[in-house]
């Protein structure tokens, strides 16, 4: 057996360089007795063996996280094929309304059939590719094997003034789902009376607050005002619609935003410096129909100048103060202190305390996580002014704090380090109230937010005719 493993992975391995030559993309397992199992290669991650009591297996492990094991015994053969170019039903949108799509669908050469639906699009934009795929090839049943031009679907229920998503997955000769075509499209507002607009205004920006001001023309009878950092809102919309049951956007701004019917002028306290905001609004017509909301963009007041930016360190006092066990009940444990202060170049900075050992084995690392940026703006990301605050860590421990600052220009300056080793001595005890930064010294937090499950997402059959 042992020997049967080992000409297998020679096997695959002259396989393996044969088929990169050829530009082989698919992959035949042909068991004794069965039909041939046949995969997509770039969907493979790895392929490994294992001793399974006296049997061997070999073990494919798929991209997407999942893995299929195969008695090694039960192998016939394995061959490799190619699949030229795209597998796709691509889309073109003609038109559309509230009931109906006209579009243009052509296949790509190896695309043999292809599924499509109508999803929202706002819904979807999360998901990936094998998300869709895996999504299509469990609920989808209607197949396609010819183009169209010029076609309408109809008898659609659509919301109106809501992004949508003509989606198709093209699947090849030997029955794979392969490229993912999304075509998006919007619905019309539903009968306006007259063109409901409202300005908007900047008319104060400081540092931690701005004010803004509001003015809806004659045809607006109300509007609803929501304001967030950029990509925060239709990063809410996607992990809230379902469970508020919104349809579209704007049901997220009438159910969450501020209500005005005239001018209107409104503080937002507690604000970020040097950010990007967007201001979403709904208005509404004579009859309460919706105009399609309208975005408006602005950057509040940074600090800092052109010049390098820096952050001083220094560290304070070790006492005992409250932290919160696994329990919640409020202990007393030992605490550094540390004081981050940025100079007058410092638009924001970020910092961090770690084990000297840990930083040791990855400097570049921890100093790369400094400057990383998140995906969409998130508050307590940043730090924008001279903080002490403090960590948990045991007597006789060996640290290190790092912080890095950007100037006005978003441009890092150097990374400031700070060793230092906590006392032998347990602190004695001292009344403390103290500022904490959501960090953890030795097990390191993550934030994942949740996300809807593909499961949740509604597909709308498109039969053509």
């Amino acid at each position: 057996m042992k020997k049967l493993l080992l000409a297998i992975v020679i096997l695959f391995a002259g396989i393996s360089l044969n088929a990169q030559n050829k530009k082989c993309n698919r992959l035949f397992l042909h068991q004794k007795g069965n039909d041939p199992v046949v995969y997509i290669m770039n969907k493979i991650d790895s392929i490994s063996f294992a001793e399974k009591g006296s049997s061997d297996n070999l073990i494919l492990h798929k991209s997407n996280g999942t893995r299929e094991e195969f008695l090694v015994d039960e192998l016939d053969s394995l061959i490799f094929k190619n699949v030229e170019g795209r597998v796709a039903a691509d889309v073109n949108i003609i038109n559309s309304s509230a009931t109906s799509v006209t579009l243009d669908i052509m296949r790509t050469t190896s695309c043999v059939e292809y599924k499509m639906a109508c999803m929202d699009y706002n819904s979807i934009s999360t998901f990936g590719d094998d998300d869709l795929i895996y999504y299509f090839d469990k609920n989808v049943t209607e197949t396609y094997s010819q183009d169209f031009e010029n076609v309408e679907i109809t008898g659609l229920s659509l919301d109106y003034n809501t992004e949508y998503a003509i989606v198709t997955v093209g699947v090849d000769e030997y029955g794979l789902s392969c490229d993912v075509v999304r075509a998006k499209f919007s619905t019309p507002a539903q009968g306006l009376v007259g063109s409901p607009d409202v300005n908007v205004e900047v008319i104060e920006n400081n540092l931690y607050d701005f004010t803004l001001k509001f003015t809806p023309n004659s045809d607006v009878s109300k509007y609803s005002v929501l304001v967030a950092q950029e990509g925060n809102i239709d990063y809410q919309y996607i992990m809230f619609s379902y469970a508020f049951d919104w349809q579209n956007t704007g049901d997220m701004i009438e159910g969450w935003g501020l209500e005005f019917k005239n001018t209107n002028t409104y503080q937002y306290t507690s604000q970020t410096p040097n950010t990007y905001y967007e201001v979403y609004i709904q208005a509404l017509d004579a009859n309460g129909n919706r105009a399609p909301y309208k975005v408006f963009k602005f950057k509040s007041k940074g600090a800092g100048g052109e010049g390098i930016a820096k952050v001083d360190i220094t560290l304070g006092v070790y006492k005992l103060a409250e932290w919160m066990n696994e329990n919640y009940e409020w202990v007393m444990l030992p605490s550094q202190f540390i004081t981050f202060t940025p100079n007058d170049q410092t638009s924001a900075y970020r910092f961090n305390v770690i084990l000297a050992e840990n930083y040791k084995k990855d400097i570049d690392g921890y100093q790369e996580d400094l400057f990383s940026k998140p995906f969409m703006q998130t508050d307590g990301w940043y730090q924008y002014e001279t903080l002490t605050t403090d960590y948990q860590i045991d007597p006789g421990t060996d640290c290190v704090a790092i912080a890095t600052a950007m100037n006005i220009n978003d441009e890092w300056g150097p990374v400031t380090e700070l060793y230092f080793t906590t006392s032998d001595k347990m602190p004695s005890k001292t009344a403390a109230a103290t500022y904490r930064v959501n960090t953890d010294l030795v097990n390191e937090k993550q934030h994942n937010g949740a996300k809807k499950s593909i499961e949740h997402i509604q597909a709308i059959p498109l039969i053509i005719k």
